[in-house]
């Protein structure tokens, strides 16, 4: 519903049980999802290096050890 409101203005009337969108609040809730998408493509991003680390180190480890075994059969061979 449109009605005239003070000094001429048009002032736009909700009926009743409408609700008004917002824009503030309704950027809000965008930034806020924005924000959460972020920090899960972070975590995974983090988890990733973390678990590509943990396979670098595995690989070293393993590769230690195998010298190391080479180097006691040298020895004792």
């Amino acid at each position: 519903m449109v009605g005239t409101g003070p000094a001429g203005r048009t002032v736009q009337r909700r009926r009743a049980g409408t609700v008004s969108v917002n824009p503030a609040a309704e950027q809000s809730v965008l930034n806020r999802n924005d924000l959460m998408e972020g920090l899960c493509i972070q975590s995974v991003v983090l988890m990733n290096q973390w678990l590509s680390e943990a396979v670098m180190r595995s690989s070293v480890d393993d590769s230690v050890k195998a010298g190391q075994r080479s180097k006691r059969l040298d020895c004792t061979g």
